[in-house]
């Protein structure tokens, strides 16, 4: 008689939680980084005005949409005034490059701004040539979160993977144990 490898049912239990685990972060993953991709987005053009409603306080970004054709070539600072309390705040430069593509339209981070408090605010700009307008895209931080959902799903997959296939390894030991030890027993039982 042969002497294998002892695995018990305990061992296939821990792979199938990791499996099923794994599995569920990456379909969550998958489902918010859809989510992410196709939430509306609001845009302001400029020079302009534009109103939008902001339903929580905190940091906004401001990215500038182009094509390969046009450039933004001077820095541009954009002015929120609370339509509500009439406050007004300053965008400041950002200091990281944080880029995204959507089909031919890509976008640039130029600019953050703080605001202190939910609501309605009106939104123009430093920028004030009439011959060429500007298109930027307004919103909270969805570049970061689509990279961070993005690793969640890859690593999510390999998890899953990972999990399946040590249960596959496990369920072979353990019937070639089972073969080894009642080679003529009809039901092989695991420990």
């Amino acid at each position: 008689m042969k002497k294998g490898i002892t695995i018990n049912k305990n061992w296939f239990i821990v792979s199938l939680l990791i499996s099923i685990l794994a599995l569920t972060a990456a379909i969550f993953s998958g489902v918010s980084l859809w989510c992410a991709w196709t939430q509306p987005r609001d845009y302001i053009v400029a020079p302009g005005n534009t109103e939008i409603y902001f339903d929580k306080a905190g940091t906004i970004n401001i990215y500038y949409e182009y094509t390969i054709a046009s450039q933004l070539n001077e820095a541009v600072t954009f002015y929120f005034s609370s339509v509500e309390t009439g406050h007004v705040v300053e965008s400041r430069a950002a200091w990281i490059n944080e880029t995204y593509s959507f089909g031919r339209t890509k976008g640039i981070l130029v600019a953050k701004v703080d605001l202190p408090q939910p609501g309605s605010y009106l939104i123009s700009s430093s920028y004030t040539k009439e011959e060429q307008q500007l298109q930027f895209m307004v919103g909270r931080n969805f570049v970061l979160g689509i990279v961070l959902l993005t690793f969640v799903a890859i690593f999510g997959s390999i998890g899953c993977y990972f999990g399946f296939g040590i249960s596959i390894i496990f369920f072979v030991i353990v019937r070639e144990n089972a073969k080894n030890q009642a080679p003529n027993a009809d039901k092989y039982v695991l420990n």
